[in-house]
């Protein structure tokens, strides 16, 4: 039996136009259904309104509210994204708490694999539990 990707909802945090571009191509590329917003505070905006996402894929380092900063924030209001968080960034990690390495995944930019690495964990992730997403 042949495996059928899933198609998901997925919301893009990053303050880098030409990254926020390149990601919304490739995400809706592979049939995916992208909001991408250019900080933190706008993707909060959304998901207070009620947006519900499949998956997030959040910049660490930009302006205001950081990627960690959101991404505790989401987890600590929406547990149920635990492992459904993607964070990026071309910087080097620093000090962060092991804690929140254990409930997100990560990729590093750039490099000629990262765009195939990013298809694979995006797909992993939106393939490995139901949506919770239940518009079409």
């Amino acid at each position: 039996m042949l495996a059928v990707n899933k198609k998901g909802r997925i919301l893009v945090v990053d303050d880098e136009p030409s990254v926020r571009e390149l990601l919304n191509k490739v995400l809706q590329e592979m049939g995916h259904s992208v909001d991408v917003v250019s900080d933190a505070g706008l993707a909060m905006q959304i998901i207070y309104a009620g947006t519900i996402y499949d998956l997030i894929l959040a910049d660490i380092r930009m302006p205001g509210m950081n990627g960690v900063d959101l991404c505790t924030l989401i987890l600590s209001q929406m547990p149920e994204m635990q492992n459904r968080i993607i964070v990026i960034t071309g910087m080097s990690w620093g000090r962060t708490s092991k804690n929140f390495w254990r409930y997100i995944n990560w990729l590093t930019y750039p490099s000629h694999s990262t765009i195939k690495v990013l298809k694979e964990q995006v797909q992993a992730v939106v393939n490995s539990v139901g949506s919770l997403n239940n518009s079409p």
